[in-house]
């Protein structure tokens, strides 16, 4: 077997290394790419080895990373530090022009907070959350609870504005239009943007036009330039990019090299950024491309997780997580109300102060449920181990998963499994079968049959898809097979993900949905948006989880039909029936469920072996559902 080029492990972690050499009329320039690949997996990294050894290659035929020069930069900062000052100057014309009662100290707050936003990650990096200090000083302070309240909005707002690839491109036309080239390598995309960050945040302190270049001078001693090794830039959670080691070899060298020159154990000289969210970021980003499918949900979860931690142990770097502060940060979590990150206050407020507060609760109003805090444990061991294969030194005697609580439920007991008699209450709801509603306004049956709320949750119900798989199916995910039955085909696609490799999956259309009249929705579908989802009326402004929208007009038919005694009844309730209906059916082999739903087998003979279940006997298997509508809507 042929040895990767390039690839190298020290301690568990694989990494990749490769000399460029590129031309130039002016100079010769030799540089060592050094790259944690972030697995322990020599499979993966084998492969991801040869797409970067690919991808490098292309960079021979251009002059090797040209960084941006001093007088470049100068010339795009006094471009961006006019531009940022006449757009503030517009904001506060329209702002004394609509004045109104209140409406000053609002400006004034949401100013304050922007400016904060702006030194925060400049000064920690654009991973960086407001820690229970910060808002602890700002009380002392005298700062209002009115303005802290802008802080999380603000610092969205301006890590959004600060990393986005769309800002990045905005970035580079700047440059272009005032230096005449377009910046392309990477370490210039990371340069632009930390003169950008620096800039604007010079600017929150002097917004007023003075002298520019004066503050053009101060950014530029303050962002080194010119130097491959001038230190890291701030950490990026949207895309990985090469971290550039200086060459002590000429163009004519041909040393190979074997291994990294930084220890990645040194905490004095770390190689990658051991701040517990930026670990995170990188194993985010690793999950989502190697194939492993982490939907962007649980990315989510894990983003919540870290803020979270550091809300309550005080400390952003890994390397100084201690078994002490996995103890406090559970016994904490059961001090916290229930409600915990509902209400605004809990995402400003010091944790001390929400705990309590939460001790004038009842006493079955405070804890986060079990299930929540082994969550919390579970991705905290995560985080470990994850910083520990990259090489970051994490004590050995941290083992969070030890402090797990035990369960007080079977795992089938914690989701509602909907009843027969249920979803054919719900489907007899009037939005399914009344001819007019006033809610939606004016809404006629025939314009909500076009709609995705009436038709994604016949859909879940009929084929067991998880929310977010029925809500991304595409006019291409609808096909026909050569012996004439329409399937739905769920895969990962541009629009979504899929849960598991054993969520690819093919599922029959039940006859009682094409009696309804789906597929000439679906035909529809294919002639107006060929190339979206195939219910586009779902998606919502803001948030690019899809199904959020179903999932509330759901609830709202359940609390309408059962009230109360309707909690738990869900999509993934009407998930669980699906599956339990072919569990108890004898007619249908467990192989079959489980390639209609989606799972894995539970041992090596099941997850190894057999194929695909044939069309048929798929489509025997979801015929033999019960009805789960009323009789009457196939008269409508």
């Amino acid at each position: 077997m042929t040895k990767p080029q390039h690839l190298f492990r020290r301690g568990n972690v694989y990494y990749w290394r490769r000399k460029l050499v590129g031309f130039s009329t002016k100079k010769c320039t030799a540089v060592d790419f050094q790259l944690s690949l972030g697995t322990t997996d020599r499979t993966i990294a084998t492969k991801l080895a040869a797409i970067l050894t690919w991808k490098s290659t292309t960079m021979l035929d251009h002059d090797l990373l040209p960084e941006i020069s001093p007088a470049e930069a100068r010339a795009y900062l006094k471009d961006l530090i006019a531009t940022e000052r006449k757009k503030l100057a517009r904001v506060r014309t329209v702002v004394r022009m609509d004045a109104c009662e209140h409406g000053g100290d609002i400006d004034d707050g949401q100013d304050w907070a922007f400016a904060q936003a702006w030194k925060l990650i400049h000064r920690r990096g654009v991973n960086a959350t407001f820690l229970s200090e910060d808002l602890a000083r700002f009380q002392t302070d005298g700062i209002s609870d009115a303005w802290i309240g802008y802080l999380d909005l603000a610092l969205t707002s301006v890590k959004e504005r600060a990393t986005a690839p769309a800002r990045d491109k905005a970035r580079r036309d700047a440059f272009e239009a005032v230096n005449g080239r377009t910046p392309g390598s990477a370490l210039e995309t990371m340069q632009l943007r930390e003169l950008f960050i620096s800039a604007l945040t010079a600017i929150q302190d002097d917004p007023d036009p003075g002298d520019t270049d004066n503050l053009v001078a101060a950014v530029l001693k303050e962002v080194k330039l010119g130097d491959h090794a001038a230190g890291p830039v701030p950490n990026d959670s949207q895309e990985t990019t090469f971290v550039p080691v200086p060459s002590t070899h000429d163009r004519r060298s041909t040393d190979t090299v074997e291994e990294p020159r930084v220890d990645p154990h040194d905490e004095e000289n770390p190689q990658l950024d051991p701040s517990i969210m930026a670990v995170l970021e990188r194993m985010i980003a690793i999950k989502q491309s190697d194939g492993t499918g982490l939907e962007e949900k649980t990315a989510q979860h894990y983003r919540s997780f870290g803020k979270l931690l550091i809300r309550i142990i005080g400390k952003e770097d890994v390397r100084q997580l201690r078994q002490t502060d996995a103890t406090n940060f559970r016994a904490q979590l059961t001090r916290l109300p229930k409600s915990f990150g509902k209400s605004p206050s809990h995402h400003i407020l010091p944790i001390s102060e929400i705990i309590e507060r939460a001790k004038s609760l009842p006493a079955e109003k405070v804890g986060l449920s079990t299930a929540t805090i082994n969550r919390y444990l579970e991705q905290l061991g995560t985080l470990v181990a994850w910083a520990d294969s990259e090489g970051i030194r994490v004590d050995r005697n941290l083992k969070p998963n030890k402090l797990r609580r035990p369960e007080n439920m079977r795992a089938r007991d914690k989701a509602r499994t909907a009843k027969l008699g249920e979803l054919v209450a719900v489907f007899s709801h009037p939005f399914w079968i009344a001819p007019m509603m006033d809610r939606p306004k004016g809404s006629t049956l025939v314009l909500r049959r076009k709609s995705g709320l009436y038709w994604l949750p016949l859909i879940v119900a009929y084929t067991g898809a998880r929310r977010e798989e029925a809500c991304g199916l595409t006019p291409d995910d609808c096909l026909q097979d050569p012996d004439g039955t329409w399937f739905f085909r769920i895969a990962e696609s541009n629009v979504r993900r899929v849960k598991t490799m054993a969520s690819n999956r093919i599922v029959p259309i039940h006859s009682d949905l094409i009696k309804l009249g789906l597929l000439d929705v679906i035909e529809e579908a294919r002639k107006r948006y060929p190339d979206d989802i195939l219910f586009p009326d779902i998606r919502e402004p803001k948030g690019k989880v899809l199904g959020r929208k179903v999932g509330r007009h759901i609830a709202n038919i359940v609390e309408e039909t059962y009230g109360p005694t309707g909690k738990g009844l869900n999509l993934k309730s009407m998930r669980h029936h699906f599956q339990h209906c072919l569990d108890l059916d004898k007619e249908v082999p467990e192989k079959v469920c489980r390639d209609l739903v989606g799972h894995e087998g539970n041992d090596v003979h099941t997850r190894h072996y057999g194929d695909q279940t044939p069309m048929s006997e798929l489509k025997f298997a979801v015929e033999r559902l019960p009805r789960m509508v009323p009789d009457e809507i196939f008269s409508l």
